[in-house]
């Protein structure tokens, strides 16, 4: 998934520092969530030819949502990004669970980040009220949260990030129409640097020159043969090799010709070569995907059409696509084998093999898959767009999919509860009731609203509570489910009309125990 050129076009990327972030609650207030519903455990996946019938598809549609979904795949795992959440893609079905939220500035629109590691090198971009970009880690090593980092110096944007051997590396635009490698994460070693563009020497001397480490200010030449103004491309082997995809770099600013820079295992120099042009039409890079030394690839596409260019270890060459439509996402599955989303379908190709359609589920119609993450050859997700709204696909039996809010609900949420609210998926429902007063304030003895509520009520597991956020003390029951929740909720709201308690996702910071009426 290659997302960064949404942040790119909003603001210049990340920075703030580091330490543990700290979010003010505001008293919650609203309404309840919707209803719960399950998803399956995977099942094997169908890579069929394009001729076999729907219906035989190993497919199900696990949630659909009215805004984007983001597949981050990277080494060792992957998340989901939808409706201002994150959940984890793991073996099991989908949880949305407050404690993967935990560290993160409620309210910020984030985007995921290819190719970090999980769970020791994952990243998450975010935008600030500012507008100004931020990135955040994940941390096991506190508990499970993700914290900001300050990689960037002023002006500085992420263009692209990946895994190249044991390094998670990411390849860094400077203000000086630069381009500098960053180590993320991993056990060090040699990283890539981009191939440094010549400049003629002054006339009179036949020598040429490198551009100097520190140019005039202002000076916007290019330092580096491949435009650093994006897109730039990284991906990169087991074993040390790496690509990197781009443009031509163009002396203050611009892009030229199509072009790749190969890098052989640690080596800090690469040698740059121009891609195979496109049949026709000017060419749109979109990604770069690397099997091996000797088996990469470079794909976007140039008037509608696909374009897909093929390294063998010896020379870069043209492939003909399995569609004519145009080509989303190009990924690998375990054993080499690629995995492509088209406009027209989801395709797949064995090392050395030809390409095969891969039968989807009937419904919805007209499905356009557009990103995918195979975390087995046997489990494979599927985000794609239809009818106007999104969908995620596995390949698993799931008797009924979640419909999640929309991003614009969730917002609005964040912006007056700071809370998330309860999807179908929520691990950790909350029921909250009401407000006892600021932090310092005594808790009283004798909860009255409590008592009217729930005397001659029965709520198996649920736990009643005293939250205390730091500034507020409220009253709440941990439920067992979402169901649970809502059915505290509304009994406490019929005995109380002129409150508004709601339904979150929430693990609250317990003061006291309530024992029930």
């Amino acid at each position: 998934m290659h997302k960064i050129g949404l942040l790119v076009s909003v603001a210049a990327l990340l920075l703030p520092a580091c330490g543990k972030s700290s979010d003010p609650a505001p008293a919650p207030s609203g309404s309840a969530a919707p209803a719960a519903a399950s998803a399956a455990a995977p099942a094997p996946t169908a890579s069929a030819a394009a001729a076999a019938p729907a219906e035989t598809s190993a497919y199900s549609i696990v949630l659909e949502a009215p805004g984007e979904i983001m597949i981050t795949a990277m080494k060792g795992g992957a998340f989901l990004a939808v409706s201002s959440l994150y959940l984890p893609l793991g073996e099991g079905p989908l949880v949305q669970d407050p404690a993967f939220m935990k560290g993160l500035k409620k309210g910020e629109p984030s985007f995921g980040l290819d190719g970090g590691e999980w769970p020791k090198s994952a990243w998450i971009l975010a935008v600030d009220e500012e507008g100004k970009g931020k990135l955040y880690k994940w941390f096991d090593s506190l508990g499970g949260r993700w914290e900001p980092q300050p990689i960037l110096r002023e002006g500085e944007i992420v263009q692209s990030q990946n895994v190249i051997g044991e390094n998670v590396v990411a390849a860094i635009q400077m203000p000086s129409n630069d381009i500098r490698m960053a180590l993320l994460g991993g056990k060090g070693g040699v990283l890539p640097a981009p191939a440094a563009a010549k400049k003629a020497a002054p006339a009179g001397d036949g020598a040429e020159e490198a551009p100097s480490d520190t140019p005039p200010e202002n000076d916007k030449s290019c330092k580096v043969k491949m435009s650093p103004d994006g897109p730039y491309l990284l991906a990169g082997t087991p074993t040390g090799e790496a690509f990197a995809a781009g443009y031509e770099c163009q002396d203050g600013g611009g892009k030229g010709a199509p072009m790749v820079e190969r890098w052989e295992a640690k080596k800090v120099r690469g040698t740059v070569e121009p891609l195979p042009a496109p049949a026709t039409g000017s060419l749109v890079l979109i990604g770069v995907v690397a099997v091996s030394a000797t088996d990469a690839w470079v794909y976007g596409n140039a008037d509608g059409a696909p374009y897909l260019a093929h390294w063998d270890g010896k020379a870069w060459a043209l492939e003909k696509a399995p569609s004519g439509k145009k080509i989303n996402h190009l990924t690998t599955i375990e054993g080499g084998a690629l995995l492509g989303s088209f406009e027209d379908g989801l395709y797949t190709k064995k090392s050395g093999g030809a390409w095969e359609a891969v039968a989807l589920p009937k419904k919805p119609e007209g499905f356009e898959p557009e990103t995918a993450y195979a975390r087995t050859a046997t489990d494979v997700w599927v985000a794609g767009k239809a009818g106007g709204k999104r969908y995620l696909l596995r390949s698993a039996k799931v008797d009924k999919p979640v419909v999640m809010p929309s991003e614009k609900e969730v917002q609005a949420t964040l912006t007056s509860n700071f809370r998330y609210p309860a999807t179908p998926l929520c691990a950790k429902p909350y029921a909250h009731l009401f407000s006892i007063g600021p932090s310092a304030t005594p808790i009283p003895k004798e909860l009255p609203a409590v008592k009217k509520s729930f005397e001659g009520k029965k709520f198996d597991g649920a736990k009643l509570v005293v939250e205390d956020d730091g500034r507020s003390l409220f009253v709440g029951a941990k439920a067992a489910n979402v169901e649970q929740a809502e059915a505290i909720v509304k009994a406490f709201a019929e005995a109380n009309p002129k409150t508004t308690p709601r339904v979150f996702c929430h693990e609250p910071q317990v003061k006291k125990d309530v024992d029930w009426p």
